[in-house]
């Protein structure tokens, strides 16, 4: 346990042997949450996590969709180690649970996390592990997690969403 602060933190299956590495790496190991479709690597992943971290690491598979809320609730920091790509649902959902973030320096997903999100070059060794330090105390994380829902509620929404694509269909179907 990371003492007072991040002790329970989720991640996004993907980016897995990123943060792994650079979690064992800490004196105080958080209890990671991973949580995904299960795929051809997933058996690779589970053994690699008792292999680095033995028993400080669950992994939940495709679990149902209307149990999300419970986990992120439950956690104290989601972490999103994908570097490239497309961003994927989880990090929204993330965001407007009011979790602070840990998210690589790549456009979609830093502006998907704005303020909720701390953006790191996941690919730097230490870069995950010195944030996760820092943000063992509740108080260095807290500006991003009281930013999180705020950011959803306003660019993230339903209703905002439908609204952008709308403007910008209005925006195609006048330039033809």
């Amino acid at each position: 346990r990371m003492g007072h602060g991040a002790e329970r933190i989720a991640c996004k299956q993907d980016g897995f042997g990123i943060q792994q590495r650079q979690v064992s790496s800490l004196k105080s190991q958080p209890f990671l949450l991973i949580a995904g479709a299960k795929t051809a690597d997933s058996d690779e992943l589970v053994r690699m996590a008792d292999e680095l971290a033995p028993g400080r690491v669950k992994f939940l598979f495709d679990i149902k969709h209307s149990e999300m809320p419970e986990l992120y609730t439950a956690t104290d920091v989601f972490v999103f180690c994908v570097t490239h790509g497309i961003y994927g649902i989880a990090l929204a959902e993330a965001v407007a649970s009011g979790l602070p973030c840990i998210v690589h320096d790549w456009p979609r997903v830093s502006w998907v996390a704005g303020p909720a999100g701390r953006v790191i070059d996941m690919t730097k060794d230490g870069s995950l592990a010195r944030v996760l330090l820092e943000w063992s105390d509740s108080g260095a994380r807290r500006p991003y997690a009281e930013a999180a829902r705020a950011w959803a509620e306003a660019r993230l929404s339903k209703s905002v969403i439908i609204q952008e694509y709308m403007d910008m269909y209005r925006n195609i179907c006048k330039s033809m």
